[in-house]
């Protein structure tokens, strides 16, 4: 076994979750499911304090510029930090590591699968932050919900904005709400974001955006 933890988990990751179709970003401990305009996050997080590894499982939606590896939905995974040191078993640790990554994986795909599910999501489990109702808002308007969208976007500086990013969030709702009832015109705005997003540390997207 390789003496390095950071190996032994690559190693692992690479052998469950690259048959998936998951790509490892750069030399990182983050595997990437890509879906265009969103992305499935698998992070095997080190600790500050011990080699070794937690698992971070998220969705990233990449319909605002400069959101790439965030977790907008998800992020800590319910299960114990593997600890590389002085441990006979950290390999198999690992590939169990591996193992969950992958069925948290096939979870998420399935659940935001379509436009219905994603929506489903935020309608379920309510939006506690302006990020959840721009979000929200987006998926509605894609979906050709206009009013649910608009009242989405609405609700986005009703949150706290106090920092410039927080304005500037509540000015993109703003525009987004004006152009929702124009479909071709709101899915090219859309389209323009999510490849300017992608243009910071993602590879092109070659073929068309699907919105299921």
């Amino acid at each position: 076994m390789p003496t390095d933890h950071n190996a032994v988990i690559t190693s692992q990751a690479r052998q469950v979750l690259k048959p998936l179709g998951l790509v490892r970003q750069g030399k990182s401990r983050v595997w990437i499911d890509d879906h265009g305009w969103w992305t499935i996050q698998v992070e095997f997080q080190p600790s500050s304090w011990s080699k070794g590894s937690y698992l971070n499982v998220g969705i990233n939606w990449l319909l605002y510029e400069g959101s790439v590896g965030a977790f907008n939905i998800g992020s800590r995974v319910d299960v114990p930090f593997i600890d590389a040191t002085g441990s006979e078993s950290f390999e198999q640790d690992a590939h169990g590591l591996a193992l969950r990554a992958k069925d948290e994986v096939e979870k998420l795909r399935t659940q935001f699968a379509t436009l219905e599910g994603a929506a489903s999501y935020y309608r379920i489990s309510g939006r506690r932050r302006a990020w959840d109702d721009y979000y929200y808002a987006v998926v509605l308007a894609i979906g050709g919900d206009i009013a649910g969208a608009r009242a989405a976007f609405e609700s986005v500086p009703t949150h706290r904005m106090q920092y410039g990013w927080e304005k500037a969030l509540a000015q993109r709702a703003a525009e987004l709400h004006k152009l929702a009832s124009n479909r071709t015109a709101f899915i090219e705005t859309i389209r323009g974001i999510v490849l300017r997003t992608r243009s910071i540390g993602m590879p092109e997207w070659e073929s068309d955006f699907v919105f299921p």
